[in-house]
């Protein structure tokens, strides 16, 4: 599955009510680009680089904000799986970095989030490695829109480096539901087979 494109620096960045926004951008502006990771094996290596030491840096007063999406319709019926990479440097700061798989319908929806400030993964595994992730939703209909969301919010610089995190590597899977017919009968084929040991 391959993201949305980041926004440009202003179009991703808010100001805070009652601050104005910096004079000039500073040298790391986009708070998440497409990068290279030596880990990364998708779009030619190519995964997103989230920098948060491009908020509070040079003056400024703003934090490093980015909101990726990428939505689709989901093609059939049944279980859906998100599996993606993620690697955090040990002085990466920000007040959120998740991932969020979402289904949303007429009636309301359904989503799986992981925290990946608290998640379990090496510390300075941004070059070396990346951990492996899954989120899960069941029981989704054709029709319905799934989304994922790469989100991080009040990046900012921690002063001492290294201090970025990268995503790469997403794949949504689909898992048919087997039909009620068809579980029923597989339950009542598993109770012959253990009466007939007995």
């Amino acid at each position: 599955m391959e993201a949305s494109r980041p926004p440009t620096a202003e179009a991703s960045r808010a100001t805070a009510p009652g601050r104005s926004p910096p004079t000039s951008p500073t040298t790391s502006a986009t708070p998440a680009q497409f990068q290279n990771a030596s880990f990364a094996s998708s779009h030619g290596s190519t995964g997103i680089w989230y920098k948060s030491f491009g908020g509070l840096t040079n003056g400024s007063t703003l934090t490093a904000e980015s909101i990726l999406i990428q939505s689709l319709a989901a093609p059939l019926d049944g279980n859906y799986t998100l599996t993606f990479d993620a690697a955090r440097d040990v002085n990466f700061l920000a007040d959120e970095w998740y991932v969020a798989l979402a289904a949303n319908t007429a009636g309301g929806g359904q989503q799986d989030t992981i925290d990946l400030l608290t998640a379990p993964m090496p510390a300075g595994s941004f070059i070396t490695s990346g951990t492996q992730f899954t989120l899960s939703l069941n029981s989704v209909e054709a029709g319905d829109t799934l989304s994922v969301f790469a989100v991080m919010s009040g990046g900012q610089d921690a002063g001492t480096n290294p201090q970025s995190a990268f995503l790469d590597n997403f794949d949504l899977v689909h898992t048919n539901v087997p039909e009620p017919g068809s579980a029923a009968l597989l339950a009542l084929g598993t109770l012959a087979l253990t009466r007939r040991r007995r």
